[in-house]
């Protein structure tokens, strides 16, 4: 029942109860959604095997820690401590964790002002925000070997998935999803790596139309559940000259006819090559280089 050294999962009730994780988890959460039969008999499992969710898992998971942080820029004056404590007594009072801690950036300012001290912040809340505005899940990691692919080529995709506890989810497949800006996903399985690394999951696809490929993955394998990860792959057609790289007859036909002297002949025909060039000749032109006084003209002696 237990899962190694972590104890109890959310999988180990769903499957103790006979429901997906999914609705063990909106129990937890208190989400609702299912009958009070069914609420009951979730909240008895957790009971019987000791389950305890894990705090930093569903943090991730909702994208809201519950907690609140706190941050001195020095903890020698005397305000700070009695203000932290009426912040660390308001968050208790409504089930919140505080997080203390002390910023000593603000000493780079006494030597080189906002040098260092702006873009120091402004990395890291670029950094923090990053994942949101990438619509990234924290337990989810999706990665295509290119992003720009000609028509009928393949693209690797490799995904490594934790479950909602953060280990890696031990399953044989895996489902993604292709979407087209104009069509609905398509279904797609990877199977797992032979690495023999658990949540790890691979597959090769050709992709044979041109356009803008997503690579999706949702929650519960479903487009209708919530979007963990997405990647694009551009599909373009190959160029001109390795699309058509068989010679053109009628054209090149064309065009000798409309050149002086010109004829059309396959490489391979070297005898007819060879006639053609017996009797001709390099053209020569012969430049005359010397180098010649003006002032010895005629005509610069009327200019003058």
């Amino acid at each position: 029942m237990t899962n190694g050294a972590t104890g109890p999962t959310l999988d180990d009730v769903a499957r103790l109860v006979g429901v997906s994780a999914r609705t063990v988890s909106r129990v937890v959460n208190g989400e609702g959604g299912c009958s009070d039969a069914t609420r009951d008999r979730i909240l008895a499992a957790i009971a019987e095997v000791g389950y305890r969710p894990n705090l930093m898992a569903r943090g991730l998971i909702r994208r809201r820690s519950d907690t609140i942080g706190l941050v001195a820029a020095e903890m020698l004056d005397p305000f700070f401590p009695e203000f932290a404590e009426g912040v660390q007594l308001a968050a208790d009072a409504i089930g919140r964790t505080m997080f203390l801690a002390t910023d000593e950036t603000w000493r780079w300012r006494y030597p080189y002002g906002e040098k260092y001290h702006d873009p120091f912040w402004r990395n890291v809340v670029r950094h923090l925000a990053a994942g949101r505005l990438r619509r990234r899940d924290d337990r989810v990691d999706l990665r295509l070997d290119r992003v720009i692919v000609d028509t009928g080529d393949q693209v690797r995709v490799q995904l490594r998935l934790l479950d909602t506890e953060l280990q890696p989810r031990r399953a044989n497949e895996q489902v993604v999803f292709f979407r087209r800006a104009d069509g609905q996903p398509e279904r797609r399985t990877l199977t797992a790596t032979t690495s023999g690394e658990a949540g790890e999951f691979e597959g090769r696809f050709t992709l044979p139309d041109p356009g803008i490929v997503s690579v999706l993955v949702f929650e519960n394998d479903s487009p209708d559940g919530e979007l963990l990860a997405r990647e694009d792959v551009q599909v373009k057609l190959p160029d001109l000259e390795l699309a058509r790289s068989s010679q053109d007859r009628e054209t090149l036909e064309a065009i000798a006819a409309a050149s002086k002297d010109g004829f059309y002949s396959f490489l391979g025909d070297t005898a007819r090559l060879s006639a053609a060039f017996k009797d001709r000749k390099p053209t020569e032109m012969e430049v005359d280089r010397s180098t010649r006084l003006l002032w010895v003209e005629w005509w610069t002696l009327a200019v003058v």
